[in-house]
Order: C-alpha cells, then sequence, then structure tokens
C-alpha cells in the first residue's frame, strides 16, 4: 500500500508516471524485505528476552500505544501546499504548535 501512496504522491507533486507493474515489483520487494527483518528481530527477541512482564507503552507514529488502543487523534485544515515536502513540513509545523 505505502508503494502505491508513494507513486500517487510522485505523480500529483513530481510529475513523475511511474508504470504499475514497476510500482507492484518494488512492493512486493518491500513486503519481503519486511517479512526478512521482522524474522530476524523475533529471532533476537526470542534469545534476548526473559522477562514476563508486556512490554512498555509507547506511542507509535499513528497515534497508538503497543497494545493498538489509541491515545492521539486528531485533524485540522492546513493552508494548501504546492509540494509533497512542503504539505509535510506544514503537517510538522502544526504538531509542532499544538503540542
Amino acid at each position: 500500500m505505502w508503494r502505491i501512496w508513494k507513486s500517487r504522491n510522485d505523480f500529483l507533486f513530481q510529475k513523475v508516471n511511474r508504470r504499475p507493474e514497476s510500482t507492484a515489483q518494488k512492493g512486493i520487494h518491500d513486503v519481503n524485505d519486511w517479512i526478512a527483518a521482522t524474522q530476524e528481530q523475533e529471532e533476537e527477541t526470542r534469545t534476548l528476552s526473559t522477562s514476563t512482564d508486556p512490554p512498555p507503552r509507547r506511542r507509535n507514529r499513528d497515534g497508538q500505544d503497543c497494545r493498538g488502543q489509541v491515545i492521539l487523534s486528531g485533524c485540522a485544515r492546513l493552508q494548501s501546499s504546492t509540494s509533497a515536502l512542503q504539505a509535510e513540513a506544514l503537517g510538522f509545523l502544526h504538531v509542532l504548535q499544538v503540542a
């Protein structure tokens, strides 16, 4: 899904038109990389973990804690932007102002 979103943004903001086959292949490659990295991390966790305590609650980027419960959410109307970078910067600036 991320590759499709990235291709969409590249098309809208950078005027780059990617072939769907290329996007799909990159997405498959990303999934395979993620699976390999996750398996390696699970193996390391199994060998290093001796505690039966649950992991500490942390806030993820999506506003959920480690149990999947929403701890932060919101929306805002921001000024229009002319590029993806500018949109990200405006969103980040808004978060800093609200926090």
